[in-house]
């Protein structure tokens, strides 16, 4: 999956190169068989791109399947988290500033 969807070949995977791929038939069928909900792609794009760089690094992609592999509760969770995550960060931003 990755490295044909790579097509740049740069070693990650943009939100272009990702959605594009995730049009395909054969792709989504490979995700299902997973078990991956791949309905809300975006989602699962920003829930493997745990740095924040808008691009999918072979290893987030892999490690990021692992942990979302299960029912369609799994990646909702995993959303919430990122959600948390993304908020708790600027809560520390805004602290700082004020100290």
């Amino acid at each position: 999956f990755f490295q044909e969807a790579d097509r740049d070949k740069s070693g990650f995977l943009s939100w272009e190169e990702f959605s594009q791929h995730m049009e395909d038939p054969k792709v989504r069928a490979y995700f299902q068989a997973l078990d991956l909900d791949v309905s809300q792609a975006h989602s699962l794009f920003d829930l493997l791109d745990q740095d924040d760089s808008n691009q999918v690094s072979m290893e987030e992609f892999v490690q990021g399947c692992i942990r979302l592999k299960g029912h369609a509760r799994s990646i909702d969770l995993n959303m919430l988290i990122l959600m948390c995550d993304k908020v708790f960060s600027k809560l520390n931003d805004v602290l700082f500033a004020l100290s």
